[in-house]
Parts: C-alpha cells; sequence; structure tokens
C-alpha cells in the first residue's frame, strides 16, 4: 500500500480508440509482442523505426536497461536516529545538531535552521528536505520550460547573480547533492530524469533506480481517460533538487529509502516495438503526439477506486502501508507531448494491461 496525496484536476477529456485485454504471456497475443528479455533489450541497441501514424518519436531517446526481468515487492525503510545522524553528517559537516529518537511517524528527527532561510529537516515518516538558504526552494515553482534527460542534448542556461548555470552544471550539481542522499540511506543511486526551468533555477526530478528498473516520477491528473485504476497505481515517487546556485544544490525527498522486499522471475516481455505499435494504434485519429521519453520502470499491481488519505489513517495503519510492502509488475512507460498537454502511457510487460492520462498542470 502507498499512501499518497492527490490534488484533483479536471484535464480535457482525450479521444482513444479502444483497446483489447492481453492476459496470457504468450509469444504473440494481438498486436503486443512478448519475447525474452535478452531479445527486447537487444532492440534497445537501435530504437525500432516502426512506422507509426499518430505518434514520433523524439530524437536521441535512449532507455534504462534493468539487470534482469522480474515482478518485485517493494517497501519503505522507515529512518531512526541513525539515519538523520548520517543525513545531517552528510549535508552540514561539523554540524552539533540535535537528532531526536521520533515516537511518531509525524515528529521531526531533526530539524535546523541553517539561517538565511536554509533547513535541513528529516520527518519520521521519511520525508527529507535540505536547502542551504531560501533560495534553493525557488526552482521548483512557476516553470517557464520543462527538458527530458533521456532524449537528446540542450543547451539550455539561465544567468544567475552567481553566474551563468547551464543545464549540465544543474544535473551534475543534482547529482552530487542526490549521492550525498542515497549513500546516507543505503539507496541505489537516484535517476535524473526531468528538469524543469525558470529565472531562478532548475529542479530536476529523479526517479528511483532498483537493480535498473525505475519507479515513476510525474504526478498523473485523478481524472484519466483509459484505466484510471492503472494510473492510480503508477505511484508518484518524488524525489527532487532545486538548483538556483551556480555552486550548489537543494534536496528534497518525500519517499524516503525504498527497497526490494523480494523478486519473482519473469520469462518473456512486451517488446518495445510492439508496444509503441500499440500505443500508436489507441491514439485517434489525428491525434499527433510526439513521445519524449521511454523508460523500464515497476509500477504497482494494486487497483484501487479511492486513494488513501494519510491523514484519516491510524499511527499504526500508516507505519504498516509504508513498510508493509507492495506487488509490482515490468512496464513501458511512455511520456507523450502535443501541441499544448503532456501525456503518460503505461504497458504492463506481463498482462499487457495499458493506462492512458494526462499530466497534472506544471508537472
Amino acid at each position: 500500500m502507498k499512501i499518497r496525496k492527490v490534488i484533483a484536476l479536471f484535464c480535457a477529456a482525450l479521444l482513444l480508440a479502444g483497446c483489447s485485454d492481453v492476459t496470457d504471456n504468450t509469444t504473440d497475443t494481438g498486436s503486443l509482442k512478448y519475447d525474452t528479455f535478452e531479445n527486447a533489450m537487444s532492440e534497445l541497441d537501435d530504437i525500432p523505426s516502426v512506422q507509426l501514424k499518430n505518434i514520433t518519436l523524439d530524437e536521441g531517446i535512449t532507455v534504462n536497461r534493468p539487470q534482469r526481468l522480474a515482478a518485485l515487492t517493494l517497501a519503505n525503510r522507515l529512518p531512526d536516529a541513525g539515519t538523520a545522524k548520517r543525513l545531517a553528517d552528510a549535508f552540514v559537516p561539523g554540524n552539533s545538531f540535535k537528532i531526536n529518537d521520533a515516537a511518531a511517524l509525524s515528529e521531526c528527527l531533526v530539524r535546523e535552521d541553517i539561517g538565511r532561510g536554509g533547513m535541513l529537516s528529516l520527518e519520521g515518516y521519511g520525508f527529507f528536505g535540505y536547502g542551504a538558504s531560501g533560495q534553493d526552494f525557488q526552482p521548483q515553482y512557476d516553470p517557464e520550460g520543462k527538458v527530458f534527460l533521456n532524449a537528446k542534448k540542450e543547451n539550455t542556461a539561465l544567468t544567475l547573480k552567481d553566474g551563468e548555470l547551464t543545464l549540465d552544471r544543474a544535473v551534475s550539481l543534482a547529482r552530487e547533492t542526490a549521492a550525498k542522499y542515497t549513500d546516507a540511506l543505503g539507496m541505489e543511486p537516484l535517476v535524473p530524469m526531468i528538469a524543469k526551468y525558470n529565472s531562478s533555477g532548475f529542479m530536476i526530478r529523479f526517479s528511483p533506480s532498483l537493480n535498473g528498473w525505475l519507479l515513476p516520477c510525474q504526478p498523473v491528473a485523478k481524472e484519466s481517460s483509459v484505466n484510471p485504476e492503472m494510473l492510480k497505481s503508477a505511484v508518484h515517487h518524488e524525489y527532487r533538487s532545486c538548483v538556483a546556485s551556480a555552486a550548489r544544490a537543494g534536496m528534497f525527498a518525500g519517499d524516503g529509502c525504498i527497497y526490494i522486499q523480494t523478486e519473482k522471475p519473469v520469462d518473456k516481455m512486451v517488446t518495445l516495438s510492439s508496444a509503441l505499435r500499440y500505443l500508436d494504434d489507441s491514439l485517434a485519429e489525428g491525434m499527433h503526439c510526439t513521445v519524449r521519453q521511454i523508460s523500464l520502470v515497476q509500477i504497482s499491481t494494486s487497483r484501487i477506486g479511492e486513494v488513501l488519505d494519510a491523514s484519516k489513517l491510524s499511527e499504526a495503519e500508516f507505519r504498516a502501508g509504508l513498510e508493509g510492502g507492495y506487488e509490482t509488475s515490468p512496464a513501458w512507460q511512455f511520456s507523450l507531448t502535443d501541441s499544448s498537454r503532456e501525456y503518460i502511457a503505461y504497458i504492463d510487460c506481463q498482462s499487457g494491461e495499458f493506462a492512458f492520462g494526462q499530466l497534472m498542470t506544471g508537472a
């Protein structure tokens, strides 16, 4: 079970053609084709130039390569006083902060004002925030532009008070800051996926990586057109870095340490070429989109009608939800845009289950 906060947004209705259910893990089921993991990965050496009617592929897209094909059980490892001290030492060396032994998930293990509006904080349920000054909180608001980081290179640069800040420099600073966080928690490195920016700096959105599988990191609008329950289960994992200086970056993480409890091997998976054709056939005639990003992710198999509100859960229920674990299935994730909107699509690599929805405004 995953605890989530959802902002209800009414998005424009999307015209999509119906899609057939695929339930058997066979070599060829309808328009979706299945193959071994090794053969599916070999396709990624050259993103296939398939014949597509309604979508085009952005230039230079690369796809992550997991270590092996598996369904997972994931859980959160809640922080303790030792975690708090490691984070404090990593971000503020030589500090004399008081580390608390939080009795409740809502309590802070450490919360210190650093000065000039800066802050370091770690709450019992895992939220972490760090900024050397109030400036480090700015870029996440009011985005003016957006770059998908596993597609073609862009030479975006900003002129800030302390000098020029290029996108490459911002991503490098964000990686260094994220590495302090993941090292302290014992996590795999976070993967930069999206760069949003305005005149004050960049906000880099990261995805957790588990044996090379990524986890969804973009919030989907509540109102969606195809399979909203699958979209709700595509949990938005919050890890981001705000870079408003040519010298440093802030770090913010809402989910703490996610880790693998168990793995279940899977024999075959939907191939990328057939997934692209399936996505193309699912779009209505005249709906032309560009695929900006393709990722292999693990998506929760839980299908629930209502999103759970953490404020209505008891301490024991909240703790059990975070620590108890939830099952996932490998899936293709596609980020798309048209002339005015952004969308996300998922195709389950085992079942062929399909979902399509609009991203939240400003995501």
